[in-house]
């Protein structure tokens, strides 16, 4: 996955790998993208980070578990579909033995 980052100039951008991303941005855990999601969400770990044996969760704004999926330990990235959530604003809860990140997602039909 690479990110696309748009530099202060009208005429100029820069593309980024996922790494380099991460290292400006100080994220610690992971990065939602799209976010508004229509489909599906790819929610990519920190290559920094251990992700081997993570919970994901996304919640309804009740806090109800709507969807789990287990983090694949060979692989850096998730794909989450929501095609079949209602628009609304959700969480997604990255969980670990003693490390929690929640995340805001936006579901947009």
């Amino acid at each position: 996955f690479e990110v696309l980052q748009t530099a202060t100039s009208d005429t100029t951008s820069n593309t980024v790998g996922i790494e380099e991303w991460f290292a400006r941005n100080a994220e610690p855990d992971f990065v939602l993208f799209p976010n508004p999601a229509s489909d599906e969400v790819f929610m990519v770990f920190n290559p920094n980070a251990s992700y081997a044996d993570a919970m994901v969760q996304v919640l309804n704004q009740q806090g109800r578990v709507v969807k789990q999926l287990q983090a694949n330990g060979n692989s850096p990235h998730l794909t989450i579909g929501v095609q079949d959530l209602a628009s609304g604003i959700y969480l997604v809860q990255w969980r670990q033995t003693n490390r929690v990140t929640v995340k805001k997602l936006m579901v947009h039909h």
